[in-house]
Order: structure tokens, then sequence, then C-alpha cells
């Protein structure tokens, strides 16, 4: 029977271990979406932003930035806050570091671990890295991921420093963060979340489960069933809320749509299907008109269900397959799968005949601007939405409530 109790003991210590490194996995992960998603946000909407303000000359040519044009900036300064407010709330800490062997910035200079799992990425192709790690006597789940190999957009920065920004090379100097080769890892994700918090809060149940069982043992392992399933309800209320957050910030809290995030991460996927598959892909682009007149003269209240009223007109009209998201403000997006030029217009004419019905709320008469444009060879997210945002500015520039396609 001591035996047996021993064994059941160190089988339950074993999957107290398990548990916490579970939980220090969602963590990481949970940092892993949210970088990436940063990421795909500054490279596919902000920089193109950003390059086309100074290709049109609204913004001189040697700008820059790091706050708006430096991903390792960027993403080191939302992680930053991110850790305020896990702090705030009583969590754990978790370690992230942009590491790199060429770092402009003393912060993400890679230490010698580091170095060494940089070399292997690059050498042997090692994909990625996840270990349980004892740092100053405390354990913690370290997880290395590479940062993307260098490409052809990647040289402009960390190229020749005299093909570089001149504001880049006057802030960090030419020494660093220069000459480095496409193709190469010239940095690595570095995470590191602590095992301690799990493993009190579990041990504290293994105690409990150590006493009682041994009371018990002679009526069966009971204990054993109950202890695993309170571990497993923990996870899976863990994994519920992580999921509700997840779809709460996808979602736009007025209307209920997609958001602008979810848009753009749906819409690259969307494009991607389109260019595989050589499907057609069109995009309107929807605001309201004098939508200030009708919060200057009714008030911002009045003016949300406005938005809402519109935002269910525009989803009515649409169809099933169609992606349809509040881009901002009384802007509207709608994406259109394996539909050309007149499908848009169709859904355009659509949304026009029913808005100009009739007062859509009270005696409020309610119109939109659209603009309109087909996927091209080639083209990103970016600047498809481009071309259709100008089209629409240019629908409200012709006397509103109708609808230009891009022609160029």
């Amino acid at each position: 029977m001591a035996v047996a109790y021993a064994a059941l003991i160190g089988a339950s210590h074993r999957q107290v271990r398990a548990f916490a490194v579970r939980q220090a996995t969602l963590q990481i992960e949970d940092m892993l979406v949210t970088h990436r998603a940063v990421h795909r946000y500054l490279e596919e909407v902000q920089k193109p932003e950003l390059y086309r303000l100074q290709r049109e000359g609204s913004l001189y040519p040697e700008y820059f930035s790091p706050e708006v044009l430096s991903s390792t900036f960027v993403a080191r300064t939302v992680h930053g806050y991110a850790q305020e407010e896990r702090s705030a709330l009583g969590r754990p800490d978790v370690y992230f570091k942009l590491a790199s062997d060429n770092a402009r910035n003393p912060l993400n200079e890679a230490d010698a671990f580091e170095l060494a799992l940089l070399r292997r990425m690059n050498d042997e192709h090692l994909e990625a890295f996840h270990e349980v790690v004892e740092v100053e006597g405390e354990a913690f789940l370290y997880v290395a991921l590479p940062r993307g190999a260098t490409g052809p957009t990647c040289m402009r920065c960390h190229g020749d420093p005299a093909d570089a920004p001149a504001e880049l090379v006057a802030r960090y100097g030419a020494e660093r963060g220069f000459y480095e080769r496409q193709g190469r890892h010239r940095a690595l994700l570095s995470l590191r979340a602590p095992l301690a918090p799990y493993l009190e809060g579990a041990r504290g149940l293994l105690v409990a489960f150590a006493l009682g069982s041994l009371a018990v043992l002679v009526g069966g392992f009971g204990m054993v069933w109950f202890f695993l399933r309170r571990l497993d309800a923990q996870e899976q209320l863990i994994l519920e809320r992580s999921e509700a957050l997840r779809e709460a910030s996808r979602t736009d809290f007025l209307t209920g749509l997609s958001n602008r995030l979810a848009f753009v991460d749906e819409g690259t996927r969307e494009i991607e299907a389109a260019r595989r598959y050589q499907q057609p892909l069109s995009l309107l682009m929807l605001d309201v008109d004098h939508f200030k007149r009708v919060n200057d003269t009714w008030g911002h209240e009045r003016g949300d269900q406005v938005l809402v009223a519109v935002a269910a007109v525009i989803r009515e009209q649409a169809r099933a397959s169609d992606l349809v998201a509040r881009w901002g403000g009384e802007e509207f997006a709608v994406l259109l799968r394996q539909a050309g030029r007149e499908e848009a217009l169709a859904l355009a004419r659509r949304i026009h005949r029913r808005l100009n019905r009739g007062p859509l709320i009270g005696d409020l008469h309610i119109t939109v601007s659209v603009g309109g444009a087909t996927l091209r060879e080639a083209e990103a997210l970016g600047a498809l939405t481009c071309r259709a945002d100008e089209a629409m500015f240019r629908a409200k520039a012709e006397g509103r409530n109708g609808c230009v396609f891009s022609d160029r």
C-alpha cells in the first residue's frame, strides 16, 4: 500500500509540473499571437501607408522614426505595455526579447545562449527551441523562434548605410544593424514564462489530494480522477476565457461587425487564397455622408444609432460569404470573395436602393458614398484598400450618395 501511495504521489507531481508547463505555454502563445498581429499590421498596413506618403511627397524621402517604422521598437514597446497590464492584474511577467547578433539598440543585443541558438537557426535550420530552464534557482519555460529571414524590403534599413534613410543613420550611426545578408535570420524571438505561479497553485491542490487520498486509499484511488478533473477544468476555463477575449478583440463593440484588426487578418488570407486559386476578389469602402452633421445636430447617441442601422443594412444586402467590417469611425469595408467589378457594383446599388427608400431612423435620411476596387495580380491588401479608399473620396467629391470604382 505504501508503494502504491508513493507511486500515486509521484504521478500526481509529474501531472502538476506538466500542468504548469501547459499554462506557461499558453502565456507564451498569447504573446506570440499579439506579436504577430502587431508585426503584420506594421508591415502590411502602417509601413505601406507611410511609404505611399513618401512617394506622393507628403513625407520627405529621408524620414525615419523607429516609433512608427521599426518593427523591433514597436514590438518591444507594445509588449512592455502588455507586461504592465499583466502586472496590474497580478499575473506573472513573461520575458520577451528580440535578440540580434547585429543589434542597433543595446537592449536587443543577444546574450551568449541566444547567439548560439541564432547560429543554429542559420547554420542548422533550427525552426524552434522549447525547454524548461532554471534561472537563479527558478524554473521557466523558455521558447526561441527565428524572427524571419531577411528579405529584399529589409535591406533598405539593414543593407548598406549609404542607401538607408538619413534620419535612421543620424539616430543610430552606421556601425550596427547594417550589411545584413538576404535569407539570413538576423534575430530571434526569445520568450521565457515562469512556472512557479502555476506550480504553487497546483501544489496546494496536490497537498490536499495527498492527505485525502491517504485517508481513503483503502477505498480506491477516486481522488486521482477528481484531481485531474480539477486541473482539466482550470485549463478549460483558461482556454474559454482566452477564446472569449480573442473574439472580443476582433469584434466592433457598437455594430457587432468584425473590426479592422479582424478584417486585415482575414482579408490577407483571402487575398492569398484568391491568388492561389486564380479567383476574382473585390473590395468596397463605404462612408456615411454628412455624419458629422448628425452628431452635431442630434448628438452622439443618435450618431451611434445611425452607425448600427447602416451596419445592419450593409450586412443584410451583402452575401453570406462576404466579409463585412467597421473600418473605423463612420467608414465600413466589404470584401467580396469570388466577385469581380460587376458583383461589387451590384452590392453597392442594393445598399443605395435600401438607404434611399426612406428615412433610416425617425425622419433621418442617410446616404453613403462607396468606392470599389478589384484585386490585381501581386497586389497586397494595403494597396487594394488604398485604391478603394481613393475611389470612395472621389464619390464624395462627385456629390455623395454614389459609387466610384477604381480605374487605376
